[in-house]
């Protein structure tokens, strides 16, 4: 009986530390930070208060870095078991070592340099050809090539963010670290376009709204910033996170005719 219970335990460990190794959670321990399976760790849990940037990468991407090595691994073992059969009996083309090897080895080549060419259009932007069907103060149609342009988030946070972060902090008197500036501001790529989504501020909590002063500031200033012009604002100061959202009202058409009336 003594066994049988020993034995479940060992079977309960290698169970745990599988269900560990695919979810991306620490093999041995506790958590150290407050990552999950999809978002990164914002904080540590440690008494130290410091973490490894490994403990504070998501558990998906820690999923799959241990994945790929388990492959690495039995990749290389099933080279080295074929290389050994190939001394005694002849193997065709397709198993040979060095054939899997060459073809792993292309597709990982493939793999990073699309993984590096889309992070690089993430972080400093793209520009395609588009055609669009365009409409003039005459009615007629016509079809014209035109490029559209998707600004990167590194340079979005650099032109357009971060003045805005600097800005706040002043009129809020308020200290917003550059490295949270995204926790704190959002700044949509449609916000300019009449009736896209609006920029949003997140407060300090203790903000009340009473001084009606620097609200009035606080609006100059994300117009003049972001080049807004007629700009309404939706404060909302209930609860512990308030916040205020402004946009750009929707443009009236400058064409109306009797069929949409």
């Amino acid at each position: 009986m003594r066994s049988i219970f020993y034995g479940m335990a060992v079977f309960g460990r290698i169970v745990r530390f599988w269900f560990r190794f695919f979810s991306g959670r620490p093999l041995f321990g506790d958590r150290k930070t407050d990552a999950t399976f999809w978002a990164p760790a914002t904080r540590s849990l440690d008494p130290s208060g410091k973490a490894l940037r490994w403990e504070m990468m998501r558990g998906a991407s820690r999923a799959a870095w241990r994945c790929g090595g388990l492959y690495l691994l039995l990749l290389l073992a099933v080279s080295a078991l074929l290389k050994l059969s190939s001394v005694f009996v002849s193997l065709p083309p397709q198993l040979r070592p060095s054939f899997l090897l060459l073809l792993h080895l292309s597709l990982a080549c493939v793999i990073s340099v699309s993984w590096f060419a889309r992070r690089r259009m993430r972080d400093y932007g793209y520009s395609l050809p588009v055609i669009r069907r365009e409409e003039d103060e005459e009615g007629s149609k016509h079809l014209r090539l035109t490029s559209y342009v998707v600004e990167g988030e590194k340079a979005w946070l650099t032109e357009k963010v971060l003045p805005l972060v600097r800005s706040t902090s002043i009129v809020l008197g308020h200290h917003i670290p550059e490295r949270k500036a995204t926790e704190w501001i959002t700044v949509p790529r449609n916000y300019r376009e009449p009736g896209g989504d609006p920029v949003e501020i997140r407060l300090p909590s203790t903000f009340t709204g009473a001084d009606v002063n620097i609200k009035k500031r606080l609006i100059s200033s994300v117009s003049s910033k972001l080049g807004m012009e007629n700009t309404s604002a939706t404060w909302q100061t209930e609860g512990s996170s308030p916040r205020v959202l402004i946009s750009s009202p929707p443009e009236p058409p400058k064409l109306v005719r009797f069929a949409d009336v």
